[in-house]
């Protein structure tokens, strides 16, 4: 049987599921992102996988010209972001990287 882990996580501020299934792995996935899916021994070392295929897939998209998933799923966290999701993020709400350095300054 599977069993839900934990509240919804957020990684990179994209909502992900943990579900850890009978074998005793830990199965995770992004909806936003669908080819975003990984497994891990243990929830941390899903979560960390998870990270990384993130990273991988909006880095593949942004080469490819594609776009970075549903923006309405962005999820303010307390979590590191890549440089890549700020800039998107910057983009998505019209603000340029300077005005965004001027206002953390303030």
């Amino acid at each position: 049987m599977w069993q839900t882990v934990g509240r919804t996580p957020n990684v990179l501020g994209y909502r992900v599921s943990v579900r850890k299934a009978p074998d005793g792995y830990y199965i995770g996935g992004c909806p936003d992102l669908p080819e975003v899916h990984t497994q891990g021994k243990s929830r941390d070392e899903c979560l960390a996988r998870l990270r990384e295929a993130i990273e991988l897939s909006l880095e593949v998209r942004k080469d490819e010209g594609n776009d970075v998933g549903a923006q309405s799923t962005i999820i303010p966290t307390d979590e590191e972001i890549s440089p890549y999701l700020l800039r998107q993020i910057l983009k998505q709400i019209g603000v340029t990287e300077d005005e965004f350095l001027d206002a953390l300054k303030k």
